[in-house]
């Protein structure tokens, strides 16, 4: 696994109930040797699967896209993660360095 976020939402605003969504998005490495393992060494080496919904339903939109090359993959991870938070991940990622740098001290 390269990436791997959990995301959740919740507007209080919405109803009295408020509206919980969460979005799980991944980016999985699928290695050489697992897919010789599965004889099946022409599949692509890269998985992006986002998975969405509402909290209690049973419905979950899942999409799955494959790429042979790390680049875009780690794009479109980053595309995903950034038009659902309206966040940078650039950002992110200097907060965890910050985060992990107070741990350590």
């Amino acid at each position: 696994m390269i990436y791997d976020v959990l995301l959740n939402y919740t507007d209080l605003t919405y109803n009295i109930f408020g509206q919980n969504k969460y979005c799980v998005i991944q980016l999985l490495h699928i290695t050489e040797k697992a897919r010789k393992l599965h004889k099946q060494e022409n599949l692509p080496a890269f998985l992006l699967i986002v998975k969405a919904a509402r909290i209690g339903d049973y419905q979950v939109d899942c999409q799955r896209n494959s790429f042979y090359k790390a680049k875009p993959a780690i794009q479109s991870f980053i595309y995903e993660f950034e038009s659902r938070t309206k966040t940078s991940w650039k950002v992110i990622m200097i907060i965890i360095v910050i985060i992990v740098a107070i741990i350590i001290i």
